[in-house]
């Protein structure tokens, strides 16, 4: 089954949660470096920042990350602010291929 426990927990309950967890399924997130950290299986979306700076490592944790002309568009340097409004850095993620990876990884 799927839920989507966004702004409901606590940090000591999420913690909670992901060690009863198969799998999370996140944007770049804090919620992803703590499922990293505890080594729970991780499908992850970059788009306006870069997965070789903030992705996890680790066979266990795959990260989809369309590297168009404009990504990333978020750092240091702007504050990590973009007048983006098309998003297509995460567009152009293909849900099938998502679903193939955590299927053949046996991630569910």
């Amino acid at each position: 089954e799927i839920y989507n426990f966004c702004g409901k927990l606590s940090i000591k309950e999420l913690i909670y949660l992901f060690t009863i967890s198969r799998l999370l399924i996140t944007n770049d997130s804090g919620p992803l470096h703590i499922a990293h950290i505890i080594d729970l299986p991780t499908v992850s979306f970059f788009g306006p920042e870069t997965p070789r700076l903030y992705g996890p490592i680790g066979p266990r944790h795959k990260v989809f990350y369309d590297d168009t002309f404009c990504s990333p568009c978020i750092n240091i340097y702007n504050s990590k602010k973009s007048d983006c409004r098309d998003n297509i850095c995460l567009k152009n993620i293909n849900p099938q291929t998502v679903i193939h990876t955590i299927e053949i990884n046996k991630f569910l």
